[in-house]
């Protein structure tokens, strides 16, 4: 009898421990194990006792924890008269939600098993813990339990075996943080404008320019840049005369014709 065959020859369909780690786009997960055949026609039939599995599954994440997978697995199971031999090509789903130190892992594939010349339905499922030991490196324990399927011509009933591995997931490191770009200094303030310069007489000569700066100029500015914004004083010492009350035509003859009388 061949004994590369699990359900029609002398075979046990044996899964061991399948684990896998999928995160961002496609990153290989790998799983090694050992366990045994649980089946009793397997067992008792075919002589398959213990069981030696690996399985790679590169992982894509639909939405974190949740992560689609492909899935090869192969299985190897000893015996005094050879070994038997089950590959599953499949693919199924992940969840593995973060815990802090690590993750976990929660997964199930189906596909196609091939066991000798025979292809059947096989399927596996796991359950583990992986520690992040960095935040591009997981180990951790996966147990797993996998099932192929047998049909009536086989002479056995489906196989099934488990088994206890370790599985380690190389993940791309995570982005650092985006930088947040301080904002623009602010425009710089316009500058302050100049105070006006007072008028406090409200004679139209500015306070800086006026050197009367509270007495208006009047209708008679006192001609003396030295007076300039004052009114002519009311009193004009000429010849010792008291010229308050002229005005007008009266400073005319004051200034022009006076002086020559009075010589």
């Amino acid at each position: 009898m061949d004994t590369d065959f699990l359900v029609a020859r002398r075979r046990s369909v044996a899964v061991g421990s399948s684990r896998a780690w999928a995160t961002i786009w496609l990153f290989p997960s790998g799983e090694v194990g050992g366990g045994s055949v649980l089946s009793s026609d397997q067992r008792n039939k075919l002589d398959y006792g213990s069981d030696v599995q690996a399985s790679i599954r590169p992982g894509l994440v639909l939405v974190d924890p949740v992560v689609l997978e492909l899935a090869v697995s192969g299985w190897w199971f000893p015996s005094s008269a050879g070994y038997g031999q089950a590959t599953m090509f499949g693919g199924g789903l992940r969840l593995e939600p973060d815990l802090g130190p690590g993750r976990l892992v929660i997964d199930g594939h189906a596909g196609l098993g091939r066991t000798g010349s025979l292809s059947r339905f096989m399927f596996d499922a796991g359950l583990g813990f992986e520690w992040s030991l960095t935040p591009s490196f997981g180990l951790g324990p996966t147990l797993r339990y996998a099932q192929l399927a047998s049909s009536s011509s086989d002479g056995t009933a489906d196989a099934k075996f488990w088994s206890l591995g370790i599985a380690v997931t190389l993940r791309p490191a995570p982005p650092p943080p985006r930088r947040e770009e301080p904002p623009p200094p602010p425009p710089p303030s316009p500058p302050a404008a100049k105070p006006v310069p007072k008028d406090s007489d409200k004679d139209g000569i500015l306070d800086p320019d006026d050197k009367c700066p509270n007495e208006p100029v009047g209708a008679h500015p006192d001609p003396s840049p030295a007076r300039h914004g004052c009114p002519a004083p009311d009193k004009i010492a000429a010849g010792g005369m008291d010229l308050s009350c002229c005005t007008g035509m009266s400073w005319y003859l004051v200034v022009a014709i006076l002086p020559g009388m009075t010589t």
